[in-house]
């Protein structure tokens, strides 16, 4: 782990390890553990599928809806995921949309639509208590203002982008949760919490650390080189 760049101390831009990348793209991994682990949500309407977040609600949640507008990654994500009931993996894909689109990119017409189209799911799949944001950027802040409060459980991925616009959330509207954003590392990840599991709280933000610090211990593991040994001597004899 480069812990200087971690820590912002340095603007040298180094090669990222295989590893490096594995460990950003799962940071939300201890938040969602910790609330499935905690709360056992009824059912999770995931916008965006990843190899970490979708393999753990498969197994750890009984009804799953995964949201993804790219199909080649949906038949990725699917080669581990063998059909079971209550989980379904669902494309849905808007001309000129992809996951990097940003937010001054998109219409107010294209956010609402695909909020409808989230909407029209919840219909259909009633019970779903837990939503995860992690899906085409240009939407994330837009979904979360205008879904959350359909839900107990809310976590939204890249939470210190301002690219993202969540800093244009209504946080003053949103006084029966409790909002947090877990900055341990990059990226970081918000979430909410409906105010009337208070009383397991504590116990969450217990279970959110002891996974927190396994998560750090899980991608960096003690890695130590000899140097002390002679280097074999590869020089030719003349």
């Amino acid at each position: 782990m480069n812990l200087l760049r971690f820590l912002g101390l340095t603007k040298k831009k180094t090669e990222k390890r295989q590893i490096n990348v594995a460990f950003e793209y799962g940071t939300h991994l201890p938040v969602l553990r910790s609330i499935v682990e905690v709360f056992h949500p009824r059912g999770v309407l995931e916008l965006g599928a990843g190899k970490f977040s979708t393999p753990m609600f498969y197994q750890s949640v009984k009804h799953v809806v995964t949201v993804e507008s790219d199909a080649k990654w949906i038949e990725e994500v699917a080669k581990t995921l063998p059909p079971r009931e209550g989980f379904s993996l669902v494309h849905y894909a808007r001309p000129g949309i992809s996951g990097r689109t940003r937010l001054n990119a998109l219409s107010q017409r294209q956010k609402t639509e695909a909020v409808e189209y989230y909407q029209h799911l919840l219909a259909k799949n009633p019970g779903l208590d837990f939503l995860f944001i992690d899906h085409v950027s240009g939407l994330r802040a837009f979904t979360l203002a205008q879904l959350y409060d359909r839900f107990d459980f809310i976590v939204y991925h890249d939470a210190e982008e301002k690219g993202y616009g969540y800093e244009q959330f209504p946080y003053e509207q949103s006084g029966m949760y409790f909002h947090y954003i877990l900055q341990a590392y990059v990226p970081h990840t918000g979430f909410l919490i409906h105010k009337k599991f208070s009383a397991r709280l504590p116990e969450f933000l217990r279970i959110l650390e002891r996974n927190a610090q396994a998560y750090v211990i899980e991608h960096y593991r003690f890695d130590l080189k000899d140097l002390s040994e002679p280097r074999a001597n590869t020089a030719c004899a003349g």
